[in-house]
C-alpha cells in the first residue's frame, strides 16, 4: 500500500517498522531489530525532508532506536553516528519547544553516553552523561514524580562511565545520589524500583572499588564496596525468589562484583565461594525453560571470577577454572552459540592437559572427560572431522586408565565409546583400522 500511495501509507509504514524494531529488541533479536530500524529511518528521513515540523521528532526517535540496535549488535561506530544525529535533531527541536523536547534531549544524551562507552570514547561518554544529569536535574526540580527515575538512571550511568574513565570521586558521588534516589523510589513503588536500587548498589560497589585503587585509605573504601555489594546481593536474592528468570543473571553479575572486591581484599576463599555460587546458579537455570540468557550470564561470570583467582594464585584454582569453562561452554551451546562453546571447551582441555602432565593419576581421567566434552561440542557444531581427534584421544586415555586401574570410570568410558561410534559414523572412519 505504501508503494501505491506513499503519501497516505508511508507514515503508517514507518511507525510499524519502528514498533517492529522495539519488539525484536525486547526478544533480543537485535539483527532483525536493526534491519527494521534502518528501514524506519529511511522512511522517516524522506517524510521529514518533505514535512520537517511533522516528522523530525519521529526521525530522531527512530535514529535513537537504530543506535540501540547497533549497540546491541556490536556495531559501535554506527551506534554513535545514529545517536549523534538523533541528538542534533532533538537539540534543534528543543530550541523551538523546550517543554516538549528537553526531556528528549536528555534521554538522547543518556543513550548516546552508553554508545560512546561501548565504542571506547570514555571522555565523550562522561561528558554526555554529565549533560544528561544536568537537564534531568532541572526537570526533576520542577516535576520530581515524573523525572526523578530518569535522573537516577542517568546518575547511575554517569557513575559507571566515570569509574571506567578513572574519575573516581565523580563516580562515587553520582552513585551515592543514584542510590539515595532509588531507595526513596523503592519505598514508594517497590515492585518497580527495587531492581533499580539493587543495580545502583552494585554500581556503587564498583565505584568504591575503583576509588580504593587510587585512595591511600583503601581499606575503608573496600569496606564500603563490600557493604554495597552485600546489600545488592541481598536484594537480588529476594527478587530471584519472586522471579528467577528476570533477576538471576543480575544476581550472578553482583556475585562477580563481590568476588572482585574480595580479591582486592585478599580473601580468595570468599571470592571462590562467590564463583561457586554463580556455577550453581547456571545449573539451576540450565534446567529452566526459555532462560538461556540468564544462564549464560551466570556461567560467563563464573569464568571471569575463577580466571582472576587463578591469576592471583596460579594453579590453586585451575580445576575451578576448568569447571567454569565447561559450564560456560554448555551455556553457549544452550543458546546456539556453538563456535564459542567449542572455544571454551578447547581452553578447558588445554588447562587439564597441563595439570595431567604434573599429576596424571589425578587429572588423566579429567583430561579424558574434557576431550570427550570437546568432541561433543564439535559434534553439536557439526564439525565432525574436528570432533574425531579429541574423541579418539579420549577413548585411548580411558583404555589406558582401565588397564592401570580395572573398572575405573566405567560410565565415562561408556559415554566416550558411544560418542566415538557416532562421530566415526559421521566421518566414515573406523577406529579398529587405526583411523
Amino acid at each position: 500500500m505504501a508503494t501505491d500511495d506513499p503519501q497516505r501509507y508511508e507514515p503508517e509504514l514507518a511507525l510499524a517498522l519502528n514498533d517492529l524494531s522495539v519488539r525484536h529488541g525486547a526478544l533480543g533479536n537485535w539483527r532483525q531489530g536493526r534491519a527494521a530500524s534502518e528501514r524506519a529511518v529511511t522512511v522517516y528521513r524522506r517524510l521529514a525532508a518533505a514535512q520537517p515540523d511533522a516528522y523530525s521528532a519521529e526521525l530522531a526517535n527512530s535514529l535513537n532506536s537504530l543506535s540501540i540496535d547497533c549497540q546491541e549488535s556490536g556495531l559501535c561506530t554506527e551506534a554513535v553516528t545514529a545517536g549523534e544525529e538523533a541528538l542534533t535533531i532533538y537539540r534543534r527541536l528543543a530550541e523551538g519547544d523546550p517543554d516538549i523536547h528537553e526531556p528528549d534531549v536528555a534521554k538522547s544524551l543518556n543513550s548516546l553516553s552508553i554508545a560512546y562507552d561501548t565504542d571506547g570514547s570514555l571522555e565523550c561518554a562522561v561528558a554526555a552523561s554529565i549533560e544528561a544529569v544536568g537537564v534531568f536535574r532541572g526537570l526533576s526540580a520542577q516535576d520530581p514524580e515524573t523525572y526523578e527515575p530518569d535522573l537516577a538512571r542517568c546518575l547511575n550511568a554517569l557513575s559507571a562511565s566515570a569509574a571506567e574513565y578513572g574519575d573516581c570521586d565523580r563516580a562515587v558521588n553520582a552513585s551515592i545520589e543514584a542510590v539515595d534516589l532509588y531507595r526513596s523510589l523503592a519505598e514508594k513503588e517497590p515492585d518497580t524500583h527495587q531492581p533499580d536500587l539493587a543495580a545502583s548498589l552494585n554500581t556503587l560497589s564498583v565505584a568504591y572499588e575503583t576509588l580504593s585503587v587510587a585512595d591511600e585509605d583503601s581499606g575503608e573504601r573496600i569496606g564500603e564496596a563490600l557493604e554495597a555489594s552485600g546489600e545488592a546481593i541481598d536484594l537480588y536474592r529476594k527478587l530471584v525468589a519472586a522471579n528467577p528468570k528476570a533477576h538471576t543473571g543480575n544476581l550472578a553479575l553482583s556475585l562477580g562484583q563481590l568476588a572482585r572486591v574480595h580479591e582486592d581484599q585478599g580473601d580468595l576463599t570468599a571470592a571462590r565461594a562467590a564463583g561457586v555460587e554463580t556455577v550453581a546458579l547456571f545449573r539451576q537455570l540450565s534446567g529452566a525453560d526459555d532462560d538461556g540468557e540468564s544462564a549464560l550470564a551466570a556461567a560467563e561470570e563464573s569464568v571471569l571470577i575463577f580466571r582472576r583467582l587463578d591469576e592471583a594464585a596460579p594453579g590453586a584454582y585451575a580445576a575451578d577454572v576448568v569447571e567454569s569453562l565447561q559450564t560456560a561452554a554448555g551455556a553457549h551451546s544452550m543458546v546456539g552459540c556453538h563456535s564459542s562453546a567449542v572455544d571454551l571447551a578447547e581452553e578447558s582441555v588445554t588447562v587439564f592437559r597441563r595439570l595431567a602432565e604434573e599429576d596424571a593419576d589425578t587429572y588423566g581421567p579429567e583430561l579424558a572427560f574434557a576431550l570427550n566434552y570437546l568432541a561433543t561440542r564439535y559434534a553439536e557444531a557439526e564439525r565432525w572431522d574436528e570432533a574425531y581427534a579429541p574423541i579418539k584421544e579420549s577413548v585411548e586415555l580411558f583404555h589406558g586408565i582401565a588397564e592401570a586401574v580395572p573398572g575405573a570410570h566405567p560410565e565415562r568410558m561408556a559415554e566416550a565409546l558411544t560418542n566415538m561410534a557416532d562421530i566415526a559414523g559421521k566421518t566414515g572412519r573406523d577406529p579398529r583400522r587405526g583411523d
